[in-house]
Protein backbone atom coordinates (compact mmCIF):
# COMPACT_ATOMS: atom_id res chain seq x y z
CA UNK A 1 0.00 0.00 0.00
CA UNK A 2 1.90 3.04 -1.40
CA UNK A 3 -0.49 6.00 -2.23
CA UNK A 4 1.06 9.13 -3.32
CA UNK A 5 1.84 12.05 -1.24
CA UNK A 6 -0.55 14.27 -0.43
CA UNK A 7 -0.66 17.47 -1.90
CA UNK A 8 -3.12 19.00 -0.66
CA UNK A 9 -1.75 19.26 2.84
CA UNK A 10 1.98 18.40 1.57
CA UNK A 11 2.04 15.64 4.13
CA UNK A 12 2.72 12.33 3.73
CA UNK A 13 -0.22 9.23 3.24
CA UNK A 14 1.11 7.83 6.54
CA UNK A 15 -0.18 10.98 8.36
CA UNK A 16 -3.42 10.79 7.40
CA UNK A 17 -3.93 7.21 7.94
CA UNK A 18 -2.43 7.92 11.63
CA UNK A 19 -5.48 10.09 12.92
CA UNK A 20 -7.86 8.77 15.72
CA UNK A 21 -10.23 6.40 14.78
CA UNK A 22 -13.14 8.85 15.55
CA UNK A 23 -11.94 11.59 12.80
CA UNK A 24 -11.82 7.87 10.04
CA UNK A 25 -15.65 7.99 11.20
CA UNK A 26 -16.07 11.94 10.64
CA UNK A 27 -14.32 11.91 7.44
CA UNK A 28 -16.19 8.89 5.70
CA UNK A 29 -19.89 10.67 7.31
CA UNK A 30 -19.60 14.24 6.86
CA UNK A 31 -19.73 16.68 3.91
CA UNK A 32 -16.75 18.52 3.36
CA UNK A 33 -17.95 21.52 4.39
CA UNK A 34 -21.17 21.13 6.41
CA UNK A 35 -23.85 22.54 4.12
CA UNK A 36 -24.28 19.08 1.28
CA UNK A 37 -26.20 20.23 -2.01
CA UNK A 38 -29.54 18.74 -2.35
CA UNK A 39 -27.81 15.99 -4.73
CA UNK A 40 -25.32 15.13 -2.13
CA UNK A 41 -28.13 14.59 0.54
CA UNK A 42 -29.97 12.10 -2.17
CA UNK A 43 -27.23 10.50 -2.84
CA UNK A 44 -26.32 9.97 1.01
CA UNK A 45 -30.06 9.05 1.71
CA UNK A 46 -29.77 6.33 -0.81
CA UNK A 47 -26.59 5.31 0.42
CA UNK A 48 -28.18 5.13 4.35
CA UNK A 49 -31.26 3.57 2.65
CA UNK A 50 -29.01 0.72 1.10
CA UNK A 51 -27.58 -0.04 4.78
CA UNK A 52 -28.03 -3.12 7.10
CA UNK A 53 -29.54 -2.28 10.34
CA UNK A 54 -25.99 -2.73 12.08
CA UNK A 55 -24.17 -0.17 9.75
CA UNK A 56 -26.98 2.49 9.93
CA UNK A 57 -26.76 1.88 13.81
CA UNK A 58 -23.04 2.25 13.52
CA UNK A 59 -23.33 5.29 11.13
CA UNK A 60 -25.51 7.05 13.58
CA UNK A 61 -22.79 6.41 16.51
CA UNK A 62 -20.10 7.99 14.56
CA UNK A 63 -22.38 11.25 13.99
CA UNK A 64 -22.84 11.12 17.57
CA UNK A 65 -19.43 11.26 18.52
CA UNK A 66 -18.64 14.04 16.08
CA UNK A 67 -21.40 16.06 17.13
CA UNK A 68 -20.00 15.72 20.40
CA UNK A 69 -16.77 17.14 19.81
CA UNK A 70 -16.26 20.67 19.98
CA UNK A 71 -16.94 23.29 17.36
CA UNK A 72 -13.36 23.67 16.44
CA UNK A 73 -12.38 20.30 16.50
CA UNK A 74 -15.40 19.73 13.66
CA UNK A 75 -14.22 22.53 11.64
CA UNK A 76 -10.86 21.00 11.73
CA UNK A 77 -11.88 17.72 10.69
CA UNK A 78 -14.40 18.91 7.69
CA UNK A 79 -11.69 21.12 6.38
CA UNK A 80 -9.20 18.02 6.07
CA UNK A 81 -12.24 16.19 4.64
CA UNK A 82 -12.19 18.67 2.01
CA UNK A 83 -8.41 18.44 1.55
CA UNK A 84 -9.16 14.80 1.05
CA UNK A 85 -12.11 15.25 -1.48
CA UNK A 86 -9.80 17.71 -3.62
CA UNK A 87 -6.91 15.31 -3.40
CA UNK A 88 -6.19 13.86 -7.29
CA UNK A 89 -5.81 10.28 -4.58
CA UNK A 90 -8.81 11.12 -2.65
CA UNK A 91 -10.18 7.53 -3.09
CA UNK A 92 -7.00 6.05 -2.34
CA UNK A 93 -6.57 8.45 0.65
CA UNK A 94 -10.07 6.93 1.83
CA UNK A 95 -9.04 3.28 1.77
CA UNK A 96 -6.61 4.18 3.78
CA UNK A 97 -8.53 5.93 6.05
CA UNK A 98 -11.26 2.84 6.52
CA UNK A 99 -8.63 0.09 6.58
CA UNK A 100 -6.69 1.89 9.30
CA UNK A 101 -10.27 2.14 11.09
CA UNK A 102 -10.62 -1.30 10.65
CA UNK A 103 -7.42 -2.35 11.89
CA UNK A 104 -7.91 -0.21 15.08
CA UNK A 105 -11.22 -3.02 15.99
CA UNK A 106 -8.12 -5.62 15.69
CA UNK A 107 -5.66 -4.14 18.82
CA UNK A 108 -6.50 -3.75 22.61
CA UNK A 109 -8.44 -0.92 24.01
CA UNK A 110 -5.11 -0.04 25.72
CA UNK A 111 -3.03 0.21 22.57
CA UNK A 112 -5.91 2.56 21.09
CA UNK A 113 -5.71 4.78 23.63
CA UNK A 114 -1.66 4.64 23.75
CA UNK A 115 -1.69 5.50 20.14
CA UNK A 116 -4.02 8.37 20.32
CA UNK A 117 -1.71 9.58 22.58
CA UNK A 118 0.78 9.71 20.38
CA UNK A 119 2.20 12.57 17.92
CA UNK A 120 1.61 11.38 14.23
CA UNK A 121 4.91 10.45 13.01
CA UNK A 122 5.61 7.99 16.91
CA UNK A 123 2.02 6.81 15.73
CA UNK A 124 2.91 5.76 12.49
CA UNK A 125 5.97 4.03 14.52
CA UNK A 126 4.35 1.93 17.10
CA UNK A 127 1.54 1.08 14.61
CA UNK A 128 4.48 -0.24 12.98
CA UNK A 129 5.99 -2.24 15.66
CA UNK A 130 2.51 -3.42 16.54
CA UNK A 131 1.95 -5.24 13.24
CA UNK A 132 5.57 -6.41 13.26
CA UNK A 133 4.50 -8.47 16.49
CA UNK A 134 1.30 -9.43 15.19
CA UNK A 135 3.11 -10.81 12.01
CA UNK A 136 5.24 -12.67 13.86
CA UNK A 137 2.62 -14.08 16.49
CA UNK A 138 0.75 -15.23 13.16
CA UNK A 139 3.39 -17.38 12.22
CA UNK A 140 2.32 -19.29 15.27
CA UNK A 141 -0.98 -19.93 15.04
CA UNK A 142 -1.00 -22.58 12.82
CA UNK A 143 1.96 -25.03 15.35
CA UNK A 144 1.18 -26.94 17.80
CA UNK A 145 3.54 -27.84 20.69
CA UNK A 146 5.04 -30.53 18.93
CA UNK A 147 5.85 -28.90 16.19
CA UNK A 148 7.93 -26.53 17.95
CA UNK A 149 9.33 -29.69 19.51
CA UNK A 150 9.97 -31.32 15.98
CA UNK A 151 11.42 -27.49 14.01
CA UNK A 152 14.01 -27.66 16.80
CA UNK A 153 14.91 -31.26 16.26
CA UNK A 154 15.06 -31.13 12.64
CA UNK A 155 17.49 -27.93 12.90
CA UNK A 156 19.30 -30.05 15.26
CA UNK A 157 20.15 -32.69 12.94
CA UNK A 158 20.55 -30.08 10.47
CA UNK A 159 23.37 -28.35 12.14
CA UNK A 160 25.19 -31.41 13.50
CA UNK A 161 25.13 -32.89 9.63
CA UNK A 162 26.48 -29.54 8.08
CA UNK A 163 28.41 -28.82 11.28
CA UNK A 164 32.01 -29.15 9.80
CA UNK A 165 31.20 -27.23 6.85
CA UNK A 166 29.00 -24.16 8.62
CA UNK A 167 32.19 -24.01 10.64
CA UNK A 168 34.81 -23.84 8.48
CA UNK A 169 32.20 -21.37 6.21
CA UNK A 170 32.32 -18.45 9.28
CA UNK A 171 33.70 -15.26 8.89
CA UNK A 172 33.45 -11.44 9.81
CA UNK A 173 31.19 -11.09 12.58
CA UNK A 174 29.84 -14.49 12.22
CA UNK A 175 33.57 -16.05 13.14
CA UNK A 176 34.09 -13.75 15.69
CA UNK A 177 30.36 -14.31 17.41
CA UNK A 178 31.15 -18.39 17.12
CA UNK A 179 34.33 -17.64 18.82
CA UNK A 180 33.14 -15.54 21.28
CA UNK A 181 30.65 -17.34 23.15
CA UNK A 182 31.48 -20.30 25.53
CA UNK A 183 27.56 -21.84 25.57
CA UNK A 184 27.34 -24.72 22.97
CA UNK A 185 23.79 -23.92 22.65
CA UNK A 186 25.03 -20.02 21.72
CA UNK A 187 27.35 -21.32 18.90
CA UNK A 188 25.15 -23.56 17.29
CA UNK A 189 22.98 -20.71 17.10
CA UNK A 190 25.34 -18.86 14.99
CA UNK A 191 25.53 -21.92 12.96
CA UNK A 192 21.81 -21.54 12.82
CA UNK A 193 21.71 -18.38 11.31
CA UNK A 194 24.63 -19.19 9.14
CA UNK A 195 22.82 -22.53 7.58
CA UNK A 196 19.61 -20.15 6.43
CA UNK A 197 21.88 -17.04 5.50
CA UNK A 198 22.15 -16.36 1.36
CA UNK A 199 24.97 -18.06 0.59
CA UNK A 200 26.37 -16.09 -1.92
CA UNK A 201 27.44 -18.19 -4.89
CA UNK A 202 27.60 -21.47 -2.97
CA UNK A 203 24.07 -23.61 -3.25
CA UNK A 204 21.83 -23.84 0.43
CA UNK A 205 22.62 -26.72 2.27
CA UNK A 206 18.72 -27.21 2.69
CA UNK A 207 17.74 -29.57 -0.10
CA UNK A 208 13.75 -30.55 -1.08
CA UNK A 209 14.14 -33.64 0.95
CA UNK A 210 14.96 -32.07 4.14
CA UNK A 211 12.06 -29.50 3.77
CA UNK A 212 9.75 -32.84 2.98
CA UNK A 213 11.63 -34.59 6.28
CA UNK A 214 9.89 -31.83 8.47
CA UNK A 215 7.01 -31.11 7.01
CA UNK A 216 5.99 -35.27 7.54
CA UNK A 217 6.66 -34.65 10.95
CA UNK A 218 4.40 -31.56 11.49
CA UNK A 219 0.90 -31.17 12.80
CA UNK A 220 -2.09 -31.88 10.80
CA UNK A 221 -2.55 -28.04 11.01
CA UNK A 222 1.15 -27.33 10.54
CA UNK A 223 0.55 -29.05 7.20
CA UNK A 224 -2.21 -27.39 6.28
CA UNK A 225 -0.93 -24.14 6.58
CA UNK A 226 1.90 -25.41 3.94
CA UNK A 227 -0.52 -26.82 1.79
CA UNK A 228 -1.55 -23.55 1.14
CA UNK A 229 1.38 -22.01 -0.56
CA UNK A 230 1.08 -22.65 -4.23
CA UNK A 231 5.16 -23.17 -5.16
CA UNK A 232 7.93 -24.75 -2.79
CA UNK A 233 9.25 -21.16 -2.96
CA UNK A 234 6.73 -20.05 -0.74
CA UNK A 235 6.51 -23.82 1.05
CA UNK A 236 10.10 -22.81 2.03
CA UNK A 237 9.54 -19.00 2.82
CA UNK A 238 6.60 -20.13 5.37
CA UNK A 239 9.09 -22.91 7.04
CA UNK A 240 11.97 -20.45 7.17
CA UNK A 241 9.33 -18.07 8.77
CA UNK A 242 8.30 -20.49 11.49
CA UNK A 243 12.09 -21.22 12.16
CA UNK A 244 12.74 -17.58 12.85
CA UNK A 245 9.91 -17.32 15.10
CA UNK A 246 10.24 -20.22 16.83
CA UNK A 247 13.77 -19.19 17.76
CA UNK A 248 12.34 -16.38 19.17
CA UNK A 249 9.73 -17.76 21.33
CA UNK A 250 10.41 -18.45 25.16
CA UNK A 251 11.48 -22.10 24.69
CA UNK A 252 14.91 -23.79 25.81
CA UNK A 253 16.61 -24.80 23.08
CA UNK A 254 16.59 -28.37 23.89
CA UNK A 255 12.79 -28.70 25.28
CA UNK A 256 14.05 -28.18 28.77
CA UNK A 257 17.46 -29.21 29.46
CA UNK A 258 19.25 -25.87 29.16
CA UNK A 259 18.12 -22.29 29.37
CA UNK A 260 17.44 -20.51 26.69
CA UNK A 261 20.80 -19.21 24.91
CA UNK A 262 19.37 -15.38 24.74
CA UNK A 263 18.62 -14.73 28.45
CA UNK A 264 22.51 -14.27 29.34
CA UNK A 265 25.36 -11.25 28.25
CA UNK A 266 24.34 -10.46 24.89
CA UNK A 267 20.73 -9.55 25.31
CA UNK A 268 21.78 -7.64 28.56
CA UNK A 269 24.38 -6.23 25.73
CA UNK A 270 21.62 -5.82 23.26
CA UNK A 271 19.12 -4.27 26.07
CA UNK A 272 21.92 -1.82 27.55
CA UNK A 273 23.33 -0.52 23.85
CA UNK A 274 20.88 -1.30 21.11
CA UNK A 275 17.66 -0.32 22.49
CA UNK A 276 16.38 3.47 22.25
CA UNK A 277 16.10 4.78 25.58
CA UNK A 278 12.26 5.53 25.65
CA UNK A 279 11.99 1.67 24.48
CA UNK A 280 14.41 0.10 27.37
CA UNK A 281 12.19 2.43 29.51
CA UNK A 282 9.25 0.71 28.69
CA UNK A 283 10.69 -2.62 28.57
CA UNK A 284 11.90 -2.79 32.03
CA UNK A 285 8.38 -1.63 33.92
CA UNK A 286 7.36 -5.13 32.38
CA UNK A 287 7.20 -8.45 34.00
CA UNK A 288 10.43 -9.94 33.75
CA UNK A 289 9.02 -12.71 31.43
CA UNK A 290 7.44 -10.69 29.32
CA UNK A 291 10.20 -8.52 28.76
CA UNK A 292 12.66 -10.95 27.86
CA UNK A 293 9.65 -12.28 25.36
CA UNK A 294 9.67 -8.92 23.55
CA UNK A 295 13.48 -8.35 24.03
CA UNK A 296 14.36 -11.68 22.10
CA UNK A 297 11.48 -10.64 19.20
CA UNK A 298 13.25 -7.03 18.63
CA UNK A 299 16.92 -9.08 18.93
CA UNK A 300 16.07 -11.28 16.11
CA UNK A 301 14.24 -9.31 13.93
CA UNK A 302 17.60 -6.82 14.12
CA UNK A 303 19.44 -9.90 13.23
CA UNK A 304 17.09 -10.24 10.22
CA UNK A 305 17.70 -6.83 9.13
CA UNK A 306 21.05 -6.53 9.07
CA UNK A 307 21.32 -8.78 6.24
CA UNK A 308 21.82 -12.58 6.35
CA UNK A 309 20.67 -14.21 8.24
CA UNK A 310 17.25 -14.46 6.48
CA UNK A 311 14.12 -16.84 6.98
CA UNK A 312 14.43 -17.91 3.63
CA UNK A 313 15.73 -21.01 1.50
CA UNK A 314 16.02 -18.91 -1.78
CA UNK A 315 19.12 -19.76 -3.72
CA UNK A 316 19.32 -16.00 -4.56
CA UNK A 317 22.68 -15.00 -5.58
CA UNK A 318 23.17 -11.16 -4.73
CA UNK A 319 24.72 -8.01 -7.09
CA UNK A 320 22.98 -7.02 -10.14
CA UNK A 321 21.99 -8.86 -13.21
CA UNK A 322 19.65 -12.13 -14.26
CA UNK A 323 19.43 -14.45 -11.40
CA UNK A 324 20.01 -18.19 -12.87
CA UNK A 325 19.82 -21.50 -11.13
CA UNK A 326 21.51 -24.84 -11.86
CA UNK A 327 19.29 -27.35 -12.70
CA UNK A 328 17.78 -29.22 -10.13
CA UNK A 329 19.53 -32.55 -10.25
CA UNK A 330 22.84 -30.68 -9.51
CA UNK A 331 21.66 -27.94 -7.20
CA UNK A 332 20.13 -30.47 -5.13
CA UNK A 333 21.46 -34.33 -3.78
CA UNK A 334 18.66 -36.32 -2.63
CA UNK A 335 20.21 -38.17 0.85
CA UNK A 336 18.31 -41.01 2.26
CA UNK A 337 16.61 -39.29 5.54
CA UNK A 338 17.93 -40.28 9.06
CA UNK A 339 16.60 -43.34 10.55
Amino acid sequence: MNPEPHPASHEPWWRVAAVPAVLVSACLAMAADGRPSSQELAARRAEVASMSAAEQQELLRRWERFQALPAAEQERLRKLQAEIAADPNSERLREVLAQYHEWLKTITPAERASLAELSPRARVKEIERIQRRDRFEQRLEALEPSDFDEIRRWIDDLVEQHREELVEGLSGRYRAMYEHRSDPDAKKMVLVYRLFAHRGRDESLVTADDVQLLTDSLSESARAKLDEATTAKERRRTIGGWLFATLGQNHSWHGGRHANPMVGEELLRFLQNDVEPGKREELLKKPREEMLRELRRMYFERELRRGPPRPSFDDRRPGPGPRSRPPASDREKPRKPKP
